[in-house]
């Protein structure tokens, strides 16, 4: 047997190997999101979905999301906590696309009609 070094990887540990705070749930699914927090107390505040707009590899453009809390810490969709994107979806942007959305969906009913 050999005397391999390996790094440990772990969903709750930083690369630095301190603990970090992490999302955990099952919202796709019905279920609810709970954010344990690095010293592994449970966050009481909310947790929030905000849509981002992110770029393929060749380069289109397909929405994502990511999770914030009330007091501002921001987490993928895989529950690992991140920095605020740059990439949000504005309230601006969202509402264009709702309008451009239901124009397709009109245009479509009066073609079948």
């Amino acid at each position: 047997m050999s005397n391999n070094n390996y790094q440990v990887i772990s969903n709750h540990m930083g690369p630095d190997g301190e603990s970090v705070d992490r999302l955990y749930g099952s919202p796709a699914s019905g279920g609810s999101m709970e954010l344990v927090n690095r010293d592994y107390t449970r966050y009481k505040g909310g947790i929030h979905k905000r849509a981002i707009t992110c770029k393929d590899i060749d380069k289109t453009k397909f929405r994502s999301h990511v999770y914030v809390t009330d007091d501002d810490r921001w987490f993928n969709r895989s529950g690992m906590p991140i920095n605020k994107p740059t990439n949000l979806v504005t309230q601006n942007e969202n509402k264009k696309e709702k309008e451009v959305e239901k124009e397709i969906e009109k245009n479509t009913v009066e073609a079948s009609e």
